[in-house]
């Protein structure tokens, strides 16, 4: 596990975009993080784009890591990968933490540079994600597990709420590798073969032994960060 170094990583890339002065030819990646959420079948939840550009086209849950406070107050802070990860499976999937179990993450990041359309004068080149791999708890309960349809109208109902105000997808359902990378956009796939390869060994353990796996220990940097005003540069 490398959450300590990543929460470190992530929190000094978000603080320079956050502070320096981009120009044209120059634009930074927007560092977020990537839901991989198993059903008991081993299948993959994607959601379907609502937005332009790919509206219509197959998706990973993901979202950035968020900061607070104004740059160069001493009191500025950033989101570690595994904060912003517990805060995007509330506010994309309508699931509480306790739900969840975080049971793999994948080395490194991925990158994704944005198509021209419509994003030519957007002031990030791309996106970069660290990739957490997920089971929900109560598909493992030993006298009531939830089903994988239960599962699945339960997040299509937070996915349509009036109360999910920031609506990236049209409807989730679950996929096969082979069917998110088909019906991906093409700047996604690259990505998305990464972090297939990353969890088939993972996904093929607990899908043949239908088992909920361990959780992975949770990164130690998971208290507020505040970041030194000497450091904001």
């Amino acid at each position: 596990m490398h959450g300590t170094a990543d929460t470190a990583q992530a929190q000094q890339e978000t603080r320079t975009l956050r502070t320096r002065r981009w120009w044209p030819g120059r634009k930074p990646y927007r560092v977020g993080v990537g839901i991989v959420l198993f059903n008991s079948a081993g299948q993959m939840l994607v959601g379907k784009r609502l937005k332009a550009p790919g509206a219509g086209t197959l998706q990973l849950p993901q979202g950035g890591i968020n900061t607070y406070g104004k740059a160069g107050d001493k009191r500025w802070r950033c989101e570690s990968p595994y904060e912003a990860l517990m805060r995007e499976v509330k506010e994309e999937l309508g699931l509480r933490p306790e739900q969840v179990r975080v049971i793999g993450q994948m080395r490194g990041q991925t990158k994704m540079v944005f198509p021209d359309r419509g994003n030519g004068g957007g002031k990030y080149r791309g996106q970069k994600h660290y990739w957490f791999a997920l089971q929900v708890v109560d598909q493992y309960d030993p006298k009531n597990p939830l089903s994988d349809a239960a599962l699945l109208q339960q997040i299509n109902a937070h996915v349509s709420s009036a109360s999910n105000t920031d609506k990236e997808f049209t409807e989730a359902m679950w996929a096969n590798p082979n069917k998110l990378w088909a019906d991906a956009d093409n700047h996604r796939r690259d990505a998305y073969s990464r972090v297939e390869n990353a969890f088939a060994q993972l996904r093929s353990y607990f899908t043949a032994r239908k088992t909920l796996m361990p959780a992975i220990p949770q990164p130690r940097a998971q208290a507020p960060r505040y970041v030194p005003q000497s450091l904001v540069q």
